[in-house]
């Protein structure tokens, strides 16, 4: 089984310090991938493994400001233990790079002439 293919990371939102993004997952390429395994690490602390099924295409994650973070991305098959394939890994860091809303609409008066 090969590696699945990147892991594409979209910064979301943040909420004070906590920063969300999204993980988009690749498309999976082997008929026989049931599930796929995400552990997520912080500042070197790993989180528990989430797995999702094959028709999931992205999840968020969450970290503060600022940290860095490391996603290793595992297909699984449909044997039984499940083979796992060699892991995708990707590294980033939780930065607020999303611009403040828009501005509304300038209002413009003629008040008259000179």
């Amino acid at each position: 089984m090969l590696k699945p293919g990147p892991l594409y990371i979209f910064q979301e939102s943040y909420m004070a310090d906590l920063i969300i993004a999204r993980v988009g997952f690749p498309q999976i390429v082997d008929v026989d991938t049931e599930l796929q395994e995400l552990v997520v690490e912080i500042d070197g602390v790993s989180q528990d493994p989430q797995v999702f099924g094959k028709d999931v295409t992205s999840t968020a994650v969450k970290g503060p400001q600022g940290s860095s973070c490391k996603l290793t991305l595992t297909h699984l098959d449909d044997a039984t233990p499940p083979n796992r394939s060699a892991p995708r890994v990707r590294e980033f860091v939780f930065q607020d790079i999303v611009p403040p809303a828009q501005p509304g609409e300038l209002e413009v008066t003629i008040e008259g002439e000179e």
